[in-house]
């Protein structure tokens, strides 16, 4: 099913599939600061300062004004004690529950002088990742604060980016013809696609937390702990001929290729099997698999993402 094609925001596309990236496009304002702050002249003084910084800023009007900004993935929030009214408070809030699961949208407070008032301590309690800087702020202060807020939330994009990355990574193996199959060091199945699923017979559920053993021969057991303990140890496990063993019983000789494994193995780097399966006749023949390709140079397997198991993946073709 390679031919399907996946939408998301333009990217590039992968050569010889019919996919394309949905990695999200980085906006060049994803690190403005937004600014509500009505008393006096804090908005003007505040986006003074910051511009002289070198960050960028946007002033809302109005708390609606702030929440159609927040839709837009701002890099923080600056706001006045005053500008939370009951009414603004709520729809902050709202927007902010709305957030994408990696976002955690920085937010400081300018307060008033003295103990915390009921407004701040709402702040806290409902918007999350809040910093309360009381006023007189001084330049320096608000500066590095602010700094602090969009680096973290620089980090956050990362995350955003590498999350679509690897959705985009588990389309390409769940889709793929080739049977890719993910297991830990121990040899317990952790990933099935449907590519596994047609050629040897198992459903995800019937394969995902048993044992790789499952689908090798006797004979051919003591060839996977070898493998294995390779892995472990940080070295190369090239391409290789074996045979494994379908649901039916049914013997197919496959070809494997993994890549270079990690040398930690808390974080291991997922490996490919690219096999070309021939299912033995009884005179011992062999006969090809009908929908299969015989040559395994011809298509690459896709890579797939590290986990944060201790894992080595594999994937057959």
């Amino acid at each position: 099913m390679g031919d399907g094609m996946m939408q998301g925001v333009p990217g590039a596309a992968l050569p010889g599939s019919g996919f394309e990236s949905i990695v999200p496009h980085r906006a060049p304002n994803e690190l403005r600061v937004l600014i509500l702050a009505p008393a006096g002249r804090d908005s003007a003084a505040a986006r003074s300062i910051l511009s002289r910084a070198g960050i960028e800023t946007t002033i809302c009007t109005s708390a609606a004004a702030l929440c159609r900004e927040i839709e837009s993935q701002p890099g923080s929030l600056l706001l006045g004690e005053e500008a939370l009214t009951p009414p603004a408070m709520a729809a902050v809030e709202d927007v902010l529950r709305r957030q994408p699961s990696w976002s955690d949208l920085p937010t400081i407070v300018l307060t008033g002088p003295g103990p915390d008032s009921v407004t701040a301590a709402n702040a806290v309690l409902k918007l999350g990742n809040v910093t309360l800087l009381e006023r007189p702020v001084r330049v320096a202060s608000l500066v590095s604060t602010l700094r602090a807020a969009l680096r973290a939330r620089n980090r956050q994009y990362e995350l955003r980016d590498r999350l679509a990355l690897l959705t985009l990574h588990a389309a390409i193996v769940e889709s793929s013809d080739d049977a890719m199959i993910g297991k830990t060091t121990e040899g317990v199945i952790l990933t099935w696609n449907q590519g596994a699923e047609r050629m040897f017979g198992y459903t995800p559920a019937e394969a995902i937390g048993q044992s790789i053993t499952m689908l090798i021969p006797p004979e051919r057991l003591e060839e996977e702990r070898a493998i294995l303990d390779r892995i472990i140890h940080g070295e190369r496990v090239e391409h290789f001929e074996t045979v494994r063993v379908t649901k039916d019983g049914r013997r197919l000789d496959i070809s494997r290729r993994r890549s270079e494994p990690s040398r930690s193995c808390a974080r291991p780097t997922a490996g490919r099997t690219s096999s070309s399966p021939r299912s033995r006749t009884s005179s011992g023949t062999r006969s090809r698999r009908s929908g299969t390709r015989s040559d395994c140079s011809s298509r690459r397997a896709a890579r797939i993402p590290r986990s944060s198991a201790c894992a080595a993946s594999s994937s057959v073709r």
